[in-house]
């Protein structure tokens, strides 16, 4: 008795959802009707109101989607597209509760005006992506897909999902396609939307041709990359893969760099890694050079192989990032050879000082310690000044002022630049109490300017409170020497 009770509750809330359901549904299809009558500027206000009537639906779960869909292309095109915004924007955020609408969605797309067709189509992507993704997504979906990459009113983020919808289609025809579609993002890849479209593509190229396709986007001659591509592609014409190889040649050299910059700059690098590889042997340094630094973020098995060998680099342009990427390994891995590097007197001051630079981003104290005794008092003033920027403040500025009294008077410039970095308003009085025990002559007058040129730096309340702590005399002293401060 009790099931049969529970049954007919269970019948009779179905049939009261169905009633709502169907009572919103009327209501909608009456306000999309009269949408057809309106003049231009009461459409808006009137789309507001239809907006909220489509929320209202898709709120109730259950059946609500599934009708909506049913109905969506019987409606004016206006209204057709503000239900496709709206399911596009519920299902970006809950994907999961549209597991079972793929079908449907499919069906309406195809009958749905074409102003829909990318909304309905990133639905369609959100939401594959919460499944398994053991099926696939049907060939049907390609036109709709390449339909929207070749527009120009569809923006880089839907047009991303467009080409996450040719690759769960595997649609390997679409490839020259997706090259093509590089050109205008590329020419703004500093916006966001620009370089998460080129993201797209680059994965869905690697999806679609293999390895082989990423070797061929930095060198289309190739030889590896173009036999990768054929035995990924087994079982495609022989004209299907011609294509794909003359749409890579049409890339400009500049087009290869800034796809490489991309991946140096996505944090999904590893994927990309022969892209990377092949283009270490590129004939272009700059290529080479910012290949290398990719190889360092990477970390792959023989990547610090690969960047030693770099270091034999013709172009110093090369070797110079390369030194800088073996300050991302740790001390242990390359710190004796960029202690090295940094000692050698045949290399190019630019590169020892990256190679210093290098060893202060690995914390190395003990080889930059060690590195005071280069002969090339650069390097060696460098050094002390990298390793007093280790050490806690009070003892760096210690060191720091302790190197400077040791030093003639040319070692001052590197010293102070690095006091300059390290010290704070606080400091002002050690800075004062040691101005005032020097002896006239160049290195007093240095210190002088070392003192004007921190309290410019330090400008501002903290350094005022500072100088109101110090002595009448040595504020006096102070307002003196710098008359631009208000003591």
């Amino acid at each position: 008795m009790n099931t049969l009770n529970t049954s007919n509750e269970s019948k009779t809330s179905r049939d009261e959802e169905i009633r709502q359901l169907s009572s919103k549904i009327r209501r909608l299809k009456k306000s999309a009707d009269r949408i057809k009558s309106l003049s231009s500027k009461k459409v808006d206000v009137a789309l507001s109101s239809l907006s909220e009537q489509i929320c209202d639906i898709i709120e109730l779960k259950g059946l609500s989607v599934s009708m909506l869909l049913h109905f969506l292309p019987t409606l004016p095109e206006l209204v057709q597209k503000e239900i496709s915004r709206k399911l596009e924007d519920y299902f970006y955020f809950h994907p999961e509760n549209g597991k079972k609408l793929i079908p449907r969605l499919i069906t309406t797309i195809e009958k749905s005006h074409q102003s829909c067709h990318a909304h309905l189509l990133c639905t369609i992507a959100d939401i594959f992506a919460a499944t398994d993704r053991k099926k696939g997504l049907p060939d049907s979906l390609q036109k709709f897909a390449r339909n929207i990459l070749n527009t120009n009113d569809t923006d880089y983020v839907r047009k991303a999902k467009a080409i996450e919808v040719l690759t769960e289609c595997n649609t390997y025809s679409c490839i020259p396609q997706l090259i093509e579609s590089l050109g205008q993002p590329l020419k703004a890849i500093d916006k966001f939307e620009n370089f998460q479209f080129i993201e797209a593509i680059l994965f869905a190229l690697k999806n679609l041709g293999g390895d082989g396709i990423l070797r061929l986007i930095m060198n289309p001659f190739s030889t590896e990359g173009n036999s990768q591509l054929q035995s990924k592609s087994a079982g495609k014409s022989k004209v299907e893969v011609e294509e794909v190889q003359d749409a890579l040649k049409e890339l400009s050299q500049d087009e290869r760099h800034i796809l490489l910059k991309v991946i140096d700059l996505s944090e999904f690098g590893l994927p990309f890694l022969p892209m990377v590889q092949e283009a270490l042997a590129s004939q272009d340094k700059w290529i080479r050079q910012t290949a290398v630094n990719s190889l360092s973020t990477i970390k792959q098995k023989n990547s610090l192989e690969r960047i030693f060998q770099m270091m034999n680099d013709p172009a110093p342009e090369v070797r110079l990032i390369a030194v800088t990427a073996l300050g991302n390994f740790s001390a242990d891995e390359t710190g004796e050879h960029l202690k090295t590097i940094a000692f050698s007197e045949s290399e190019t001051p630019e590169i020892r000082m990256n190679a210093l630079y290098a060893l202060f981003n690995q914390k190395n104290s003990a080889a930059l310690e060690n590195l005071w005794q280069s002969p090339a008092k650069d390097i060696s003033l460098n050094a002390i000044g990298l390793f007093a920027m280790l050490m806690p403040k009070s003892d760096g500025i210690k060191l720091l002022l302790e190197k400077f009294d040791e030093h003639t008077a040319d070692a001052a410039d590197i010293l102070f630049h690095y006091l300059l970095d390290i010290s704070l308003p606080d400091d002002l009085a050690e800075f004062s109490t040691i101005y005032s025990k020097l002896n006239a002559g160049e290195k007093r007058n240095q210190f002088f300017e070392f003192l004007h040129r921190f309290v410019e730096k330090q400008a501002g309340p903290n350094l005022n409170a500072a100088i109101e702590k110090l002595p009448p005399a040595e504020r006096t002293a102070i307002s003196i020497l710098i008359p631009e401060t208000k003591a």
